[in-house]
């Protein structure tokens, strides 16, 4: 199948435009959790949620995703970019 897949795309975009209205980094979480449980098979979804996680400096749950974006899609080299950066990171 295509790398970008539809409903993937619309989750993470819904996801993204979260941001303004989230009450804190801990629904963040949430629905970026979501998103990768509607589309457990999308490197997009799991990439986006590593950069949910990296973009607030927890890192530990930014490898995690990144990990799994990796996992699902292991010669892309943004993902791999994404991956040195996170493990290059210090633990909060």
């Amino acid at each position: 199948g295509a790398p970008w897949n539809d409903d993937a795309e619309q989750l993470v975009t819904f996801g993204y435009r979260t941001f303004s209205i989230a009450r804190g980094r801990q629904e963040l979480f949430d629905i970026f959790a979501w998103v990768t449980e509607a589309a457990p098979g999308s490197a997009e979804a799991w990439l986006a949620r590593g950069r949910v996680h990296g973009f607030v400096g927890e890192w530990e749950g930014a490898r995690a995703a990144y990990r799994r974006a990796l996992a699902l899609r292991p010669n892309d080299q943004l993902i791999r970019r994404f991956v040195a950066v996170a493990h290059a990171e210090r633990p909060q």
